[in-house]
């Protein structure tokens, strides 16, 4: 609270004074008129005059900040779809953040944690304001009151619960933002949520508190998982965890879909070069050839299908002399569209130092590759439980003791 005094000094009211005063003594001497004026002003230093401004019950207070981060090596973070160079910018952020706080009668104040912020270098989900993450707009809004002998705490909020710093054991009233992981402050990272605390001080270091949190549903900010069409694809925080999950170039929601459409290519090629409608399942005729005895031993895909009473010519093929296996399989990966790690992409297959796909299913027989054809895949996130989704509530007891050591159950 604020509260200002302005003390006008007699000195200056003094000197305001001394045109009229002039005037008014002009017929009498100058020593007289002298005496008149220091008269004046030593009265109105015995008696300054004070005037009071009114009370403020709001304070405001804010910062703004600003941080910048640059690659120091050229290179691709997970995806080589997506490379970088040494010295782009990695992050760009701004944020203006401004908190009010203020009293609410005698026993009761508020509190509001506003916040501007930005990346310039965000992908989508990850630029601006979003709710319910630490780009919230709304950070925090709350009431702190007493009734019966219990502070209340009503609003949103962060409620910490655990004394170790920098682990999270008991920390899991919140949910978390970690789209920078660890790097943030847990203040910042922290999600707050719509909910009642109300807490006893029990005298002799105890201490009771209650949580009833009726926000529920809200989930821990993980990158790559928030647009899962994309993987977060840029944002240089994805794991490698949700990358193989959700990632546009090893996830397997993406090569999952593409392993679908180069399977139902193959499906349909032997299908028309043996006359039969596609999805009749024939390549599981193939149950003894695998993939890596297809790419390495089948030196002209021509003649097999020929050897097996086929007709190269009805899918395109010469009637011998035709593509390698490998070059076959590459050609579909090619013309199904694929842009993620199913491949290397030069038609050689390393089956000893697997890094793509197809390398680490050089055992796979073509029966088993047969049943991809026409597989889907989508990434999905359950609701949470309907036991849960309209309360959730918490109690914790705290102790400290008189030598410092701090318990909670």
């Amino acid at each position: 609270m604020i509260k200002k005094r302005i003390l006008l000094s007699a000195v200056v009211i003094a000197v305001l004074t001394l045109p009229s005063v002039a005037e008014e003594v002009s017929s009498v001497s100058m020593a007289e008129s002298n005496l008149s004026v220091v008269e004046n002003e030593t009265a109105l230093l015995e008696e300054p005059e004070e005037i009071e401004e009114e009370e403020s019950d709001i304070e405001i207070s804010g910062y703004l900040k600003a941080e910048a981060s640059v690659f120091t090596k050229s290179g691709s973070s997970l995806n080589p779809l997506a490379p970088h160079e040494s010295g782009d910018i990695m992050k760009g952020e701004g944020t203006l953040k401004i908190f009010v706080n203020g009293s609410i009668g005698e026993e009761s104040s508020f509190h509001a944690e506003i916040q501007a912020v930005g990346n310039t270098e965000g992908v989508e989900g990850y630029e601006f304001h979003r709710n319910y993450t630490q780009y919230d707009a709304l950070r925090e809004l709350y009431i702190d009151t007493t009734l019966g002998g219990w502070d209340l705490r009503l609003g949103k909020q962060q409620v910490v619960w655990g004394k170790a710093d920098g682990v999270k054991f008991l920390d899991i009233i919140n949910p978390t933002d970690y789209r920078e992981w660890g790097q943030n402050t847990m203040e910042d990272s922290r999600i707050p949520l719509w909910m009642m605390v109300a807490e006893k001080d029990l005298g002799n270091n105890d201490s009771l508190q209650f949580v009833w949190v009726p926000d529920v549903g809200r989930i821990n900010q993980i990158p790559g998982l928030y647009d899962s069409r994309t993987g977060d694809q840029g944002q240089p925080f994805v794991s490698l965890g949700t990358d193989a999950i959700t990632g546009q170039y090893n996830g397997f929601v993406n090569i999952g879909r593409d392993m679908g459409r180069v399977a139902s290519a193959f499906d349909g090629a032997f299908s028309g070069a043996f006359g039969i409608p596609a999805g009749n399942g024939i390549l599981q005729g193939f149950e003894g050839l695998t993939v890596a005895g297809f790419t390495d031993n089948v030196s002209d895909v021509s003649g097999m299908i020929s050897s097996f009473g086929g007709d190269p010519t009805a899918i395109g093929l010469p009637a011998s002399g035709g593509p390698s296996g490998n070059q076959m399989l590459e050609g579909v990966i090619v013309q199904t569209g694929s842009t993620t790690n199913l491949s290397a992409g030069n038609t050689q297959f390393d089956y000893k130092n697997p890094k793509h796909m197809f390398e680490y299913m050089g055992d796979t027989t073509f029966a088993t590759f047969n049943t991809f054809a026409g597989m889907k895949t989508s990434y999905r996130v359950d609701d949470i439980s309907r036991d849960l989704q309209d309360h959730n509530f918490g109690v914790k007891y705290a102790k400290a003791t008189d030598f410092g050591l701090n318990f909670n159950r």
